[in-house]
């Protein structure tokens, strides 16, 4: 139930700042005031951010960095129609679905597990057996 609470807050501060959202660095500072501004139930230690990937992005860059994000994911794998190949769309599809709940690519295992996969993955070269 605190996600969703962290999800009303993230819409909350997307709605004040739409185009290019607060900044990265600004993030933990305009929740915590957002939560004070509503004097929110949540104790202190259990305030936190959007807990989903989408809205962390726009919440830090706005509609414009949320359209550049998933540009930058969607495009390369269309260009090099790679969406129909099991393993890449299985593994696209497990990322895409794991920034729903979590801030996926937060954290620096996140970062490199989606980064080195999807990177292993896009430019790998399948074998054709004839």
């Amino acid at each position: 139930m605190m996600r969703l609470d962290y999800w009303k807050a993230s819409m909350a501060l997307i709605q004040k700042h739409l185009i290019t959202g607060v900044g990265t660095g600004d993030m933990n500072r305009v929740f915590d005031q957002y939560y004070n501004e509503i004097n929110s139930k949540l104790k202190p230690e259990w305030r936190r951010r959007s807990h989903n990937q989408f809205l962390s992005i726009t919440v830090g860059f706005g509609i414009l960095g949320l359209t550049w994000f998933l540009f930058s994911l969607i495009y390369p794998p269309v260009v090099l129609k790679k969406l129909s190949n099991f393993l890449f769309g299985s593994f696209f599809l497990l990322v895409f679905m794991s920034m729903i709940p979590e801030d996926t690519i937060e954290s620096q295992e996140g970062v490199t597990f989606v980064a080195f996969f999807f990177s292993f993955l896009l430019f790998a070269n399948e074998e054709k057996s004839d």
